[in-house]
């Protein structure tokens, strides 16, 4: 039987997706595809693709079969739409829906006949643990050189990432976007460090964060380096977005320091932080 994990959302969704098709395959041996049907047609966060950071995926086959009810026309959005009202996430034998992205891996996932098709997020610190080795590889393959250029020069600060655009607006209680208050005090828990700040609004940063010279902001010229700079540097003050916290997971670094705001994301709980082992605090 074969496994397709649908790809959709920005970088950090599309690195959660990736992961669990790798965990599905290379741990549990099931036969399984990446299929971009619908990526490719959303063309979500500027078409940042997990393409563009990880190179050609050899061990994972890529797909771009189009599949009823996995499309971005009317009739699948209806369809979806009616599933999330319903709050049916399980189809038997046909579909894993992770429409709030707060399944369980073991109860929703592991515990059932395995469907032909997954759908949604699937952040499960687990599959990302499994993973890590496998997309640090692929990462340092394709920006070895990169990697290397800016790690020299940031790779002792700590990382401040600050998610604004669609976190502003957005009436989910998992995109919250960060305060001053929650930077400034997260700031205070790394005295005499320097600071790189990563944001997707720099203006609004450079015209509300602390007027210190320990702040310096990245000028990355796409989504794939600011990325980049984040893995680089040693330790974190996170939002509450995937893709900071991915950065700080591919760090590789063992004694990394991460702060990380009060979320109810599946992949920021205490049994996730726990799992993942890091030195972490909540501000």
């Amino acid at each position: 039987m074969s496994v397709n994990v649908l790809v959709q959302g920005g970088l950090g969704n599309q690195l959660f997706q990736v992961a669990w098709a790798y965990y599905l395959k290379d741990k549990l041996k099931f036969d399984v595809n990446l299929n971009v049907h619908l990526f490719y047609q959303q063309r979500q966060h500027s078409s940042v693709s997990f393409f563009s950071l990880l190179g050609e995926l050899e061990t994972i086959p890529i797909s771009e079969e189009r599949i009823l009810t996995f499309n971005d026309d009317l009739l699948s959005k209806i369809i979806r739409f009616s599933l999330r009202k319903m709050k049916i996430n399980h189809v038997p034998n046909i579909l894993i829906y992770d429409y709030d992205a707060l399944s369980s891996l073991d109860d929703d996932c592991l515990k059932i006949p395995m469907p032909n098709y997954h759908y949604g997020y699937f952040q499960f610190p687990d599959a990302a643990l499994y993973s890590s080795d496998f997309l640090r590889v692929s990462i340092a393959n394709k920006h070895g050189n990169l990697m290397g250029d800016i790690g020299n020069n940031i790779s002792d600060h700590v990382g401040i990432h600050i998610r604004r655009g669609d976190f502003v607006t957005s009436s989910s209680k998992l995109h919250v976007a960060s305060d001053i208050e929650y930077i400034s005090n997260a700031i205070e828990k790394f005295p005499g460090r320097r600071f790189m700040v990563f944001s997707d609004d720099i203006d609004w940063c450079k015209k509300h964060l602390p007027k210190i010279s320990s702040i310096d902001y990245f000028s990355g010229k796409s989504a794939i380096e600011d990325f980049i700079g984040l893995m680089c540097c040693q330790d974190y003050i996170l939002s509450g977005s995937t893709f900071s916290w991915w950065a700080a997971i591919l760090n590789g670094n063992k004694s990394t320091k991460v702060i990380i705001p009060n979320s109810d994301a599946q992949f920021m709980s205490e049994q996730s932080n726990k799992k993942i082992g890091w030195n972490y605090e909540r501000v």
